[in-house]
């Protein structure tokens, strides 16, 4: 919302369940009724015999505004991770064939769509990346990560983790996003991968985990890691 007059029609929308036209800005009557209009035809706001209120896609967008500036305000990114093992106790890796991190290897993912919750989404992530379907899985584990480039903030990602045993299906080998390999832990050590070594802690053990930690890059490329908390809690 970056036009300032919009701006603050919503920001008193925000505040008001309805205002009437004189409330909305102080502005000239005919530039307030030209992005008055403009909102109403977007149908962020509707007129009522009360007066004007926001649609319920404008209070979706309220959700994404600041609210007592109106700037746009960023959220973490969530994400579903899927730990898959074989019986061999391998783990399914997953080189990544975009950005960001191009190249890198990691474990199957993906963002978590509005109106999906994690575990039905980490099933179908892992079905359509990959071609398995888990026979069992695990919510295991919340990581709380924020990687960053020398003092840049890139990336705020709230990942929750399933593990996923007694795997059924033929492995998708390469999409045109990714590579999927079944791989050793050492194996997967060796690999130009994502710093941190949480999910073997994980595997390990029936515990549920909390992770917040960091990750730090340099010229596109990852160059150390700190854990800054776990919390290990014991599921009964």
């Amino acid at each position: 919302m970056t036009h300032e007059i919009r701006r603050n029609i919503i920001l008193t929308l925000i505040h008001r369940p309805q205002a009437q036209f004189n409330e909305l800005s102080n502005v000239q009557s005919n530039k307030l009724s030209y992005h008055l209009n403009k909102l109403i035809d977007e149908g962020i706001i509707q007129r009522t015999d009360k007066g004007y209120e926001l649609t319920s896609e404008g209070r979706t967008l309220a959700t994404n505004i600041e609210g007592d500036t109106g700037a746009s305000v960023r959220y973490p990114t969530q994400i579903v991770m899927i730990a898959a093992r074989d019986e061999n106790g391998r783990i399914l890796a997953q080189q990544r064939l975009k950005e960001p991190y191009y190249g890198y290897w990691g474990l199957p993912a993906g963002k978590l769509n509005f109106g999906w919750n994690p575990e039905e989404r980490a099933k179908r992530d892992l079905y359509e990346e990959t071609g398995l379907t888990a026979g069992n899985i695990r919510f295991c584990a919340i990581e709380y990560i924020k990687t960053y480039e020398e003092d840049t903030l890139l990336h705020h990602h709230i990942m929750h983790v399933y593990e996923a045993t007694n795997c059924t299906g033929e492995l998708i080998k390469e999409t045109h996003k990714a590579k999927n390999k079944w791989m050793s832990v050492e194996e997967y050590r060796l690999q130009q991968r994502f710093p941190g070594d949480w999910i073997f802690k994980w595997l390990s053990q029936k515990d549920f985990f909390v992770v917040e930690g960091e990750l730090y890059m340099k010229e596109k490329a990852f160059v150390g890691a700190k854990t800054v908390s776990i919390q290990q809690l014991t599921q009964h």
